[in-house]
């Protein structure tokens, strides 16, 4: 809730993120940004002050990602694909053993028996 945040006690530590350079923060998954509102305890006009907002796993990994050097993007890329064509691996195994493939073979054998099974 934004009050917790505004409310005196806070408010030292929230100054102490105030950023000279116009850059966004970003602590420990929360960003940090600027905002003028007023105290959810007593409605007095605080100007200015920095709340933060909860960023997913997935948006700080893809940051980490998107900052990496070239050689090290490249190897995540690698490692991402791997994983992704074993998990798919997986899938079509799991498919097979299961029957969803099986009119794959039909079709292969009904090509073949009128004749008009393509080789590769």
């Amino acid at each position: 809730m934004v009050r917790k945040f505004l409310c005196n006690p806070f408010k030292g530590l929230m100054s102490l993120l105030e950023s000279e350079n116009g850059t966004v923060p970003i602590i420990s998954g929360v960003i940090i940004v600027k905002t003028n509102v007023r105290c959810g305890c007593c409605g007095a006009g605080l100007g200015p002050h920095w709340k933060g907002i909860t960023m997913s796993k997935i948006d700080e990994l893809k940051a980490k990602i998107e900052s990496l050097p070239n050689e090290e993007f490249a190897e995540i890329f690698r490692w991402l694909s791997e994983k992704d064509w074993e998990r798919w691996d997986k899938e079509i195994e799991a498919d097979s053993q299961a029957g969803k493939l099986d009119f794959l073979l039909r079709e292969a054998r009904e090509e073949k028996a009128k004749g008009t099974l393509k080789d590769l």
